[in-house]
């Protein structure tokens, strides 16, 4: 966690805060804080899909989609990864801007299709935060701001709840029209089932609606850019990130599972299958 502090005389950000949660080398989710004096900016890009909630006053917003347009306080963004963004305050403001790799709306199969089907006839620039989001936002951007020592796994405890949020509180044709860029947006393929195939729960027709594709173009695709099958590449990810797992200090069974969001069902049969042993007895081998 960083904190920047700058004279507010010198037309800059005030102060800046961040919680980054890192997986594997790959960064999956993070909370920023940024308070601004009247005229400072904040620049940044990102890779991964970007929500931007402006807590207090007022603030321009810049990017390829938004041209310099205006977000009040209780309204919020959304900005695709790869898209620069440029924040400048015009009066004092606060803004909580969330990255996350993927979306994933709880394992919602049907709201998933119809986000990738249904784009809407026209975009969204700006929603108005619900009391659930808003009450949900400023705690985030309260620990974000104010903790020293937070763990970066809770970023990923905080996706989920936005994701949840958003599918429960908002209907969903507005969302798709919202979130449409999602679906439209150019992205290194490597990079979006990497970060994708951690919520497919090894599921090839799930990884396919979370990339926007369908099952064949997704098979047509990995064959071109890995040289193998998408459920091959998945068991091959999950063993090394299961080898992983078990090597963490103290960890249990249920926490393996945790980890990798399995039922102990499920965890059983995948580590019998490929390891050939039991889970206790992995994470004894890993010690």
């Amino acid at each position: 966690m960083k904190v920047v502090r700058v004279h507010p005389d010198e037309n800059k950000m005030r102060a800046r805060r961040k919680i980054e949660y890192v997986r594997n080398g790959l960064k999956m989710c993070s909370s920023i804080f940024v308070a601004l004096p009247k005229g400072g900016g904040t620049y940044s890009r990102d890779t991964s899909h970007r929500f931007v909630f402006c807590l207090k006053g007022s603030v321009r917003i810049d990017t390829r989609f938004y041209w310099d347009e205006v977000m009040a306080e209780g309204q919020m963004a959304y900005v695709p990864g790869g898209w620069n963004l440029y924040l400048k305050a015009l009066e004092e403001s606060e803004v909580l801007i969330f990255s996350c790799a993927s979306l994933y709306f709880g394992g919602d199969d049907e709201l998933l299709d119809y986000l990738s089907e249904n784009r809407g006839d026209t975009d969204i620039h700006f929603l108005r935060m619900e009391d659930n989001l808003k009450e949900l936002v400023r705690d985030i951007a309260s620990k974000t701001a104010t903790k020293r020592f937070v763990l970066g796994e809770i970023c990923e405890s905080w996706r989920m709840q936005l994701m949840i949020t958003l599918e429960t509180y908002y209907p969903k044709e507005v969302l798709a029209a919202f979130l449409c860029r999602a679906f439209s947006q150019k992205v290194d393929f490597r990079t979006m089932v990497t970060n994708a195939y951690g919520d497919a729960g090894r599921s090839v027709e799930r990884l396919a609606k979370l990339c926007g594709m369908s099952r064949g173009t997704l098979y047509n695709r990995f064959k071109e850019e890995f040289g193998v099958m998408p459920n091959d590449w998945m068991n091959e990810r999950t063993k090394e990130d299961m080898l992983q797992a078990a090597g963490i200090r103290n960890i249990t069974n249920e926490g393996l599972g945790y980890v990798m969001k399995m039922t102990q069902s499920q965890l059983c049969h995948f580590i019998r299958k490929h390891f050939d042993c039991t889970p206790q007895e992995l994470i004894d081998s890993r010690r």
